[in-house]
């Protein structure tokens, strides 16, 4: 995914629903996951992470929300339901 200024948190959860498909829910776990569809681990690949520009509150969401996914290897959904991230390595770069 190749960050711009307009890059936000909606991009990287399009891209994340794109290659997994539907949160599912799974045994075990009391959250639905999102996993890779047709292969056993998925790279998730930010180039230019510098690139977003703040918002008025000077905070980068696209950085805010990457730091929830490590954080917490998952994140909330409009409906405020977490969902957590399976087999999904992040890779960020900057120019």
């Amino acid at each position: 995914l190749a960050c711009s200024a307009q890059t936000t948190a909606s991009n990287v959860i399009q891209k994340l629903m794109q290659c997994c498909g539907q949160p599912q829910s799974t045994g075990g776990v009391a959250h639905r996951v999102l996993r890779p569809r047709d292969a056993e681990r998925l790279v998730l690949y930010l180039k230019h992470i510098n690139l977003p520009k703040p918002d008025k509150y000077d905070t980068i969401q696209l950085i805010a929300f990457l730091q929830q996914l490590l954080t917490y290897a998952g994140f909330y959904d409009d409906n405020q339901e977490f969902i957590g991230l399976m087999n999904i390595q992040i890779v960020c770069s900057m120019n």
